[in-house]
């Protein structure tokens, strides 16, 4: 019989649970822990002069985006795409630039309109494609139940290049809030993912780091709908691709090295290797 993946992680878990806790101890379940009310920011696909990114915020915002250096030249975005659902607290911001240059710092500022503040400021880099020595991270099964913002705070200190979320990066399945036990939901409609997703990218530390990293990623059963499902099980199948794309930044248009492929799959081309991510669902 083979081992899943997240079997796989969770049996690694338990065992260094085990290793690390005096028998005459038990583990209470942890809380929840609070969601952020600040912008979420992903950096998505990018290459050596073009990036993207994808800002989860609240739907009353009405924001503005910029890129400056470190000489203070600034750049406005390509172009900005607001997406929004009906009867939702969140909407997603895609921006996108070009123009840009590897080796150097980039800082992407985020204004609220009404105030004509600077609310946000993260900062980020482009890809040297000419480096062979280019590293990367490898992150699944991010339930933000479980979420504990020193594992994020110690990846983006070892500086990888480029992080591949490689499904279960929102288990839209189940829900939590602070000081209660996890539910279950009965199922997992458009509505329910969007709020899901948002929920997830309001509470995992890797959308609040100072310093953004590219993240390309595909979905596994529970970013689709619910833990097993596929599309023969699930009804909403195209949206609830839609809906992962939309919390994404995955644009042919602003990446050279990435690729679409059927459904959420897509191809990713660093230095001399090629990456596949392959939709399963």
């Amino acid at each position: 019989m083979g081992l899943k993946r997240r079997d796989f992680l969770q049996l690694g878990l338990a065992q260094a649970v085990v290793m690390a806790v005096p028998p005459s101890l038990t583990l209470a379940s942890p809380a929840a822990p609070p969601m952020r009310t600040g912008p979420s920011v992903l950096q998505g696909a990018t290459d050596d002069t073009k990036t993207q990114f994808s800002i989860v915020h609240d739907a009353t915002q009405i924001l503005d985006f910029s890129v400056t250096n470190a000489q203070g030249k600034r750049w406005a975005p390509d172009r900005t795409d607001l997406l929004t659902r009906e009867r939702q607290k969140k909407a997603i911001s895609k921006v996108y630039f070009s123009g840009l240059q590897p080796n150097q710092s980039f800082w992407l500022e985020i204004m609220e309109m009404s105030s004509e503040q600077v609310i946000d400021r993260r900062e980020f880099r482009t890809l040297d494609l000419d480096r062979e020595d280019l590293r990367f991270a490898i992150c699944s099964c991010m339930d933000e139940t479980l979420h504990d913002s020193k594992i994020w705070q110690s990846l983006v200190q070892q500086k990888p290049d480029v992080i591949f979320f490689i499904g279960d990066c929102v288990y839209a399945d189940s829900e939590a809030h602070p000081n209660e036990a996890v539910n279950l939901l009965t199922d997992a409609k458009p509505d329910t993912l969007w709020r899901r997703f948002a929920e997830a990218r309001c509470t995992l530390e890797i959308y609040y780091s100072d310093v953004l990293i590219p993240i390309v990623g595909v979905w596994d059963d529970h970013d689709f709908a619910g833990n097993d499902s596929n599309s023969v099980s699930y009804k909403f199948v195209q949206q609830s691709q839609a809906n992962f794309l939309s919390f994404m930044a995955q644009e042919e248009s602003h990446s050279s090295i990435f690729r679409r492929g059927p459904g959420v799959s897509s191809a990713v081309t660093l230095s001399s290797h090629l990456f596949l991510l392959l939709d399963d669902r």
